[in-house]
């Protein structure tokens, strides 16, 4: 009768020392296998059933270190939504805004055309800290989008989003503001010679839009001109005769 335990087991035929150790722990949630030098007594080697299960163990220890492999791949890689400890910047999000505060340019076309308002965007901080995956989920247009991206890509003081204490990926979605100084006008918009409306009312047009989609813009103050366009414009207020480029 051939004693073993079934816990732990080594492979120590056709060597006369051995060589590998496989501790199984819990296969079936694909843990996966622990290897070290243990001890077993064996008084037979030659016994083909036990042969057999050694051969057995072998091959799902494979399994095993191969399943564990590909769920330690599978979790350096997932982006969590949730954590038990978000993401923080170095100095906290104060200091984020202060850093976008002086490093956003404002781009020229959409100062020029009045532009502003709140970009959502979303970003990954991932386990060493680093920004990936970032993109817009609400735009205004104009280049006011891309400059965006850049800051958010160049803020790299992260701490990452924490899970059982351990760094893991984090999807992150903040607001970032665009704000005119003065007050805010509401031109008429004059676009290759025909009139959309007033800027307030076309946000979501410009959103779609780049900068270097306009070619050109050219401001009209005479009342004259502004009811060619707008039966309704009054004196004071401003037109803009703006040229896109056809697509």
């Amino acid at each position: 009768m051939i004693k073993f335990t079934i816990q732990e087991f080594f492979i120590g035929y056709p060597f006369q020392n051995p060589a590998l150790v496989c501790k199984t722990q819990d296969i079936s949630s694909h843990i996966g296998c622990l290897c070290g030098l243990q001890t077993l007594a064996l008084r037979s080697l030659k016994h083909p059933n036990l042969m057999k299960l050694l051969l057995h163990v072998l091959l799902m220890g494979f399994v095993c270190f191969q399943t564990f492999a590909q769920e330690s791949q599978t979790d350096t890689s997932k982006v969590y939504l949730e954590v038990e400890v978000a993401p923080t910047y170095e100095g906290g999000m104060e200091a984020l805004y202060r850093e976008f505060v002086k490093k956003i340019q404002y781009p020229v076309i959409a100062r020029r055309i009045g532009i502003e308002g709140k970009i959502f965007i979303q970003f990954v901080i991932r386990k060493d800290g680093s920004v990936s995956d970032v993109s817009i989920l609400k735009a205004i247009g104009l280049g006011c989008d891309e400059e965006a991206i850049r800051v958010v890509k160049e803020a790299t003081h992260w701490k990452p989003g924490l899970i059982q204490d351990k760094p893991v990926n984090t999807r992150m979605s903040i607001p970032i503001f665009f704000k005119l100084g003065g007050s805010p006008e509401n031109p008429l918009i004059i676009v290759n010679g025909k009139f959309l409306g007033r800027l307030n009312e076309l946000r979501d047009y410009f959103a779609k839009l780049k900068e270097e989609d306009i070619i050109a813009v050219k401001d009209i103050k005479e009342l004259k001109g502004l009811k060619k366009y707008d039966k309704k414009a009054v004196e004071g207020e401003v037109g803009l005769m703006i040229e896109i480029a056809e697509k």
